[in-house]
């Protein structure tokens, strides 16, 4: 195996990018390519709802993908301690991986509040989650740039971003070793769950090696 990094700015200039590398592939997408992947995959393992794909995997000529935003922080957030079922999330920010995150806090039985950020939160399978009143119980806030933290010693404010100051406990790292986590299960190890390390094996072993 090699690791890879490519950049591209469209689907096109993705593909040609990919054409020359020989074997299997096996990739995580980040904007703005997340959201043109579907038009070249063949075999889409994420529900309908979610327009975006972030992981990605060529075997045999064939592309196949999955996007493990929302399923990827719903573990994250079990691996702090917390139980999804009735708590309620606060969600700034209204893009893909808002909807991702959405759609799967809803699905396990979490609420929503909705806050106005950059962009709306669309309508979704999500809305029966919504609430107007109450008190939340964490904060997410989609709109920070790439590599900003949250800056408050509270553990109700939740920061998927990360950067190089960042350590093993930082929720932004622990989401990016879950999502990889899921991609395995989901579609570079299917059925093969039961052999895959937990996250604290990953993160021991990211910063401790």
């Amino acid at each position: 195996p090699k690791a890879i990094f490519i950049e591209a700015w469209d689907i096109e200039s993705f593909k040609r990018s990919i054409m020359g590398l020989n074997g299997d592939i096996w990739l995580s997408i980040t904007t703005p390519i997340k959201h043109e992947i579907n038009k070249i995959i063949i075999n889409k393992k994420t529900d309908e709802n979610i327009s975006s794909t972030n992981q990605i995997m060529r075997k045999e000529g064939e592309i196949y993908g999955i996007n493990t935003d929302g399923e990827g922080f719903i573990d994250a957030v079990k691996y702090i301690g917390i139980n999804i079922k009735n708590t309620i999330l606060s969600i700034k920010g209204g893009g893909s991986t808002a909807i991702s995150i959405a759609h799967s806090w809803s699905k396990y039985g979490g609420k929503i509040i909705k806050t106005e950020g950059r962009r709306k939160l669309a309508n979704g399978p999500w809305d029966k989650s919504i609430i107007t009143d109450g008190v939340e119980d964490l904060i997410l806030d989609l709109d920070l740039e790439p590599g900003a933290l949250v800056h408050n010693n509270s553990k109700k404010y939740l920061s998927i971003t990360y950067n190089e100051s960042s350590g093993i406990d930082d929720f932004g790292v622990i989401m990016v070793v879950s999502q990889h986590l899921k991609a395995w299960e989901g579609i570079f190890a299917v059925g093969e769950a039961h052999r895959l390390p937990s996250i604290r094996y990953v993160l021991e072993h990211l910063f401790n090696d």
